[in-house]
This record gives structure tokens, sequence and C-alpha cells, in this order.
């Protein structure tokens, strides 16, 4: 099924091609939600139900009070034909940063159900720009993967030939002025960056494989994440003006919160140092419910949710979520943060749960 729309998500009439499949998704590959004004008006943007017909969401923004200059039911910023909402809570303009994701259902483009990436091309690396699957977006970044294993000292001696080469200390020190520099300079996601590892990974692993016979694991630890480690271990002066302009300030900071510790505050201290993690002193002490959606949101980071209750018994956790799901109270922060969790797949995928000290299955499962 293939639809055609005006700006704020009206279908245009006579604009609608149909193979008789009842596909239930659209604008902006947002499922459709026809239980309120019928088919092709309402859609579920996770967090609110979006109106097409009068450009606005249904509900109020549950950040609203972090952006006091938009109406609270605006939706894309107003700005429609730029912007696009990802879940109904902020605007983003695709393809405009290098991993910049986008959901794509119901577009002749890009069939259903996959997860898009942008990639911005780079001429010096010969690759060309335009929207990615996973799988395809991993292998567009090659050649660039090939640099960051090289950097990173991922090859086997054997391994280790002009094309693909450890780097010499001095060709490291002047990483802001390589191919490689000036393409992470630009900027990343946490996606393009997580898929840019994953790449680094997999070439340097079947680069080792192919000339020695045998797996020489190129893995990629904390340490070595492409950010940290360049920022951390070749220190400042060495990144160069652009690269810890583009990067150390958007992305480092998210990089270092890998473990991110949840749950009530009667034990999340001694919860945190056990899995040694961090607790929202670190990361949500300027705008907690955009810091915590930020910090959950970042496939970079790994969540450890406490359901150890204040008095030592197990939280009901589907009690919690039922009351999480009226809105954040300061009295009951961990029930919102365990609504959140429910409702977002992704990030409840990248979730270990515990009771005491022991790791429990999900319990939404």
């Amino acid at each position: 099924m293939f639809f055609e729309y005006y700006p704020f998500g009206m279908v245009m009439p006579g604009r609608t091609f149909s193979a008789g499949s009842a596909y239930r998704y659209g604008f902006n590959g947002k499922e459709q939600d026809s239980a309120i004004n019928g088919s092709g008006v309402d859609y579920d943007y996770g967090f609110r139900v979006y109106d097409a017909r009068i450009g606005k969401f249904l509900s109020v923004d549950p950040l609203r009070k972090s952006y006091p200059w938009y109406s609270p039911y605006q939706f894309a910023g107003n700005s429609p034909i730029k912007f696009i909402d990802l879940d109904g809570l902020e605007p983003t303009d695709p393809g405009t940063k290098e991993g910049q994701v986008y959901q794509e259902n119901g577009n002749r483009a890009h069939p259903a159900g996959k997860t898009w990436y942008w990639h911005e091309g780079s001429t010096t690396y010969g690759t060309k720009s335009g929207w990615y699957f996973s799988k395809k977006y991993q292998k567009v970044l090659t050649p660039i993967a090939r640099d960051l294993a090289g950097y990173e000292r991922k090859f086997s001696t054997a391994a280790n030939t002009p094309l693909d080469h450890n780097w010499t200390e001095a060709e490291k020190a002047n990483v802001a002025n390589t191919h490689f520099g000036e393409f992470i300079g630009k900027g990343l996601t946490g996606e393009a960056t997580a898929h840019l590892i994953a790449s680094a990974q997999n070439y340097a692993n079947k680069r080792n494989l192919a000339v020695s016979g045998y797996l020489q694991t190129a893995s990629f630890n904390v340490e070595d994440m492409l950010l940290v480690g360049i920022v951390f271990k070749e220190g400042v002066k060495a990144i160069g003006s652009v690269i810890l302009r583009n990067i150390a300030e958007r992305q480092v900071k998210v990089n270092l919160t890998r473990n991110i510790a949840l749950g009530v505050s009667e034990h999340l201290d001694d919860f945190a140092k056990s899995i040694g993690g961090i607790t929202h002193e670190t990361w949500g002490t300027e705008d907690f419910p955009k810091q915590f959606m930020d910090v959950i949101s970042d496939p970079l980071n790994r969540i450890h949710f406490n359901l150890t209750g204040p008095d030592g018994s197990k939280i009901n956790v589907w009690n919690a979520i039922t009351d999480g799901s009226k809105g954040l109270n300061s009295q009951k922060v961990t029930n919102w943060e365990l609504y959140q969790l429910y409702i977002n797949p992704e990030a409840q995928a990248r979730t270990t749960f515990y009771f005491g000290d022991k790791v429990v299955p999900n319990p939404f499962q």
C-alpha cells in the first residue's frame, strides 16, 4: 500500500495505491490507530497519539517544561517539511547526522519492517550517501571501519599489510588530519558509533582468519571504544579542534555511561557499586526526564534494574508500571522508570533485571 501525504500527514485524495493488503503503517512509518477517529487519521508515535487532521498530538508533551517555546501539542517542531517526529517527544532532522535512525514503513523506496540509518557518504572512502538498513549500513562503513581497526591495532602480525595495517603512534597522534579523523570529526550518533565498532571488529576478525587459518579475535572492550579510546588514550591535544568540538562534547559523555544502575534510592548506591555502574547522580541532575530517555535510548548503554523494593521485598512490576503510566511522580520515580522500559522494547532488550544480588528473568515476558 502506498500513500502520498500533505505536510502534516493527511492523505492526499486520489493519491493512494493499494495492493489489497491490510497494511497498518502510514505517515512517518507510524502505526495507524483507527480506534479514535477512523482509518488514516491518527498515528501511534509511542509516547503520544497524533491526529493528522489538526496537525497536533492528542495529549501534552511529557517534556514540555524543557521546551517552553513550543505548544505542548505541537508536532515535529511545527516544521513537518524539514523535520519528522521520532516518538512523540521531539522533532529530528532526518538524514543530517551520520547514523541518524529512521523507521520507514510503507514507502515505495524502502520496504516495511526495517530500521534505516543515514550515511552521509565519503568521496575519500568511496562510499555513497543514502539510507541503509542495519547490515548494509555496517557493510558500507567497511572502508572507514578498516581504519578504526588499524587505529585500535586489531590486526594480527600476519594480517598487518600496507592496506590493513596497525597505525603507528605517530599516525595515531595525527588522527585529526587523516581521512578517518575527517569522517568522525563531523559527528557520529550512538548508532553510527555502534555500527562502526561492529564493522571494524568484523573486518579485523575476517582478515586475521584469512591470513592465519584460525580466528584471532579482535575484540573491542569499553576502553577501546572509538571515541573513548581516541579522546582519553591519546589526549585532547592530539585530537585537534575539529574532532574535539564535534565528537568529544557530543558523544564521549554518553559513551562513558555504559552501565546504568536503576532502582529504588534505598539500595541504589550499593547496587551501582556491585555492577560497576553509575546512577542518575552522574547523568540526570539537570533535566531528569529528558536525560533518562536519552540514556536508555543510547544503544551503547547497558541498563541494570534492581527490582528490590525499599523493604527488601520484590517490586510488583505490574502494579508499578500501572502507576508509572500516570506520569512522573517525585515520590515514585522507580515506577515511572519501569514503565518507560516496558514501552521501549529496544531499551528493554539491553536491560538486566536483579532481585537482591541475583539476576532474574525479564518480568515483562
